[in-house]
């Protein structure tokens, strides 16, 4: 089934855990997947940027990357199973390395990933441990059910790769082309404003809405000055009998549509 995950925690073995971003893995039925790490506004910090209308710095970006996973499982339950993620776009490299984890679950039904990154810090590899929480996947008013989307698009003439994955009330996007990087992140709110308990809540802001009957979509996340196609996710027409998406001339196609 599709997933939305939150990070809870992070840490280098034997560090102390902590959560210095807001961190986002929405996973779809097929298991593509749109993964967006954003540092959290520090309360020293002289301005929080990113006020409505405003695109956030790029020094909040930690990591964005999108692709494919897979898990394997072993026949002794009481092992870790492991999980391999395919990074198809990644905003640090265009050649990214293994990215794998042994993933260990919770009483609570956290999941424990760990495994083994690089620490450009030290250039040394470091084990590492990651905790994760799945988030209720919503059914949006409009909508009357649950909603899975993907959206993809791949043109290596004009070096144009970007992937679009909404799930229930989120929806995450990323675009590389030879001209830069684009990242978003919307959120479905029932609200006039931002709740802290959101995962969101390090970013703080709304700047951009795209209202409903109930409620409002709400972009909480904005790098580059490209554009992606998350309002078209919000359609409630949008399946894979309508393949094709044109957004800001950049053609897109519906490659995963799931409802339930």
């Amino acid at each position: 089934m599709p997933s939305i995950s939150l990070r809870k925690h992070y840490r280098l073995v034997p560090g102390t855990p902590s959560e210095p971003t807001s961190t986002l893995v929405l996973t779809s039925q097929n298991l593509h997947f749109v993964d967006i790490r954003i540092f959290n506004i520090i309360e020293s910090q002289e301005k929080p940027e990113g006020s409505p209308g405003e695109k956030i710095p790029w020094s909040r970006l930690d990591w964005a990357f999108a692709g494919t996973s897979h898990t394997t499982r072993p026949e002794d339950r009481s092992k870790p199973f492991h999980t391999v993620w395919v990074h198809w776009i990644d905003s640090k490299t265009s050649s990214p390395d293994t990215d794998e984890g042994d993933m260990y679950e919770q009483p609570n039904g956290d999941v424990l990933e760990r495994g083994v990154s690089f620490n450009t810090s030290t250039g040394e590899q470091e084990e590492y441990e990651e905790l994760w929480g799945d988030l209720d996947i919503e059914t949006i008013e409009a909508d009357k059910r649950k909603v899975s989307l993907v959206l993809q698009t791949d043109d290596t003439t004009p070096g144009v790769r970007g992937m679009v994955i909404r799930i229930g009330g989120w929806c995450q996007g990323i675009l590389k082309t030879d001209k830069g990087l684009t990242v978003e992140r919307w959120r479905w709110n029932l609200s006039k404003t931002s709740s802290p308990s959101r995962p969101d809540a390090g970013i703080g802001i709304t700047i951009a809405e795209q209202k409903g009957d109930v409620g409002h979509w709400e972009r909480v996340i904005k790098l580059g000055d490209g554009s992606l196609p998350c309002t078209k996710t919000f359609s409630k027409d949008l399946s894979v009998q309508y393949p094709t998406i044109n957004h800001k001339n950049v053609q897109w196609n519906v490659i995963e549509s799931f409802y339930w």
